[in-house]
């Protein structure tokens, strides 16, 4: 349950920082990935932190 939970979390967080990324690139060319924002940072931390969190609570 916690896991499936999650899972979720880090599929959306991922979603949201990709989304970001993709606007900023598709605004301003590559070098546009300078100027993506905290926000963008913040969703990957979660991200990672959550998918860290669903791996460790799958079984052995």
């Amino acid at each position: 349950m916690v896991s499936n939970a999650l899972l979720a979390v880090s599929v959306a967080a991922l979603g949201v920082a990709l989304l970001s990324g993709a606007h900023a690139v598709l605004e301003h060319g590559v070098r546009g990935l300078r100027r993506v924002g905290p926000g963008t940072y913040a969703a990957l931390g979660v991200y990672a932190l959550s998918f860290g969190g669903f791996l460790l609570t799958q079984g052995g």
